[in-house]
């Protein structure tokens, strides 16, 4: 018994008779291709972790974008901006999705015609990492770490909009609520 990464790898003996007729002797092992290592050298599925927050990060603007586009929509044009000011924050809120995803994709091979967001990036780091035997190299390792503090910086923009530039737009909204309610 072997172990590999704290599992318990077990040869195999395996007898082929070849063509000469004499029987030869073959060892399989049965182990995790490097996710262990992958994982134990970024301390556990950081990268996993990482795709999961651009996804629930994407969800949430998408969200965002949703509920300012009907608040756009039930504004008075021209009498108040809340329509415009929804739209202008509607629009840093798709930047921010854009370094995260790729908003243009529409098929798989949009991939070859549109730059890459962090999550393909991601997803690419994830695969070639994750069919390596080894650890993964320190270049490996070092661009793992960069991207996740980019997925981080552009997380940190998002709450930085939603703090105070969406929540002055539902404030005005409100507001424009209450003043159409009273009838001033």
């Amino acid at each position: 018994m072997k172990s590999l990464c704290g599992q318990r790898a077990v040869d195999v003996p395996i007898s082929i008779t070849g063509s000469l007729g004499f029987p030869r002797l073959f060892s399989l092992q049965s182990r995790a291709r490097g996710a262990c290592c992958a994982a134990n050298a970024l301390g556990g599925s950081a990268r996993f972790d990482s795709l999961g927050k651009v996804n629930a990060t994407v969800n949430r603007i998408r969200r965002l974008k949703h509920r300012l586009s009907v608040v756009a929509g039930g504004s008075e044009d021209g009498v108040h901006d809340l329509a415009a000011e929804a739209a202008a924050v509607a629009a840093k809120l798709k930047a921010v999705e854009a370094v995260l995803v790729d908003v243009h994709r529409e098929s798989d091979r949009d991939v070859l015609r549109n730059p890459a967001g962090l999550n393909d990036t991601l997803l690419a780091l994830i695969s070639t990492v994750s069919v390596s035997d080894t650890a993964p190299t320190k270049p490996a390792v070092a661009v793992s770490r960069e991207i996740m503090a980019r997925v981080d910086a552009e997380i940190d923009k998002l709450e930085q909009l939603a703090a105070t530039e969406v929540t002055a737009v539902n404030r005005l909204a409100l507001v424009r609520e209450v003043e159409a309610a009273s009838g001033g």
